[in-house]
């Protein structure tokens, strides 16, 4: 019982990062494409770097390891 609930929280988990990394490239895609009279530089904070990159390791872990305990 308790398995299964852990299993569909990492499933969840892994739902979310792959949410969020496409969120991020579409952002940073948005603005590569964008004119060169409209480029602003990209603001992303600590907290959502931090994010991005643990949402990747944890898409990558998923990967090679696989989602269930």
């Amino acid at each position: 019982m308790i398995i299964l609930l852990i299993n569909k929280m990492l499933f969840t988990l892994l739902i979310l990062s792959i949410l969020n990394v496409t969120r991020n490239g579409f952002l940073i895609s948005l603005e590569w494409l964008k004119e060169e009279t409209q480029k602003v530089k990209i603001k992303m904070t600590s907290l959502s770097l931090l994010l991005l990159g643990l949402s990747i390791a944890y898409i990558i872990t998923s990967i090679f390891t696989g989602v269930s305990l």
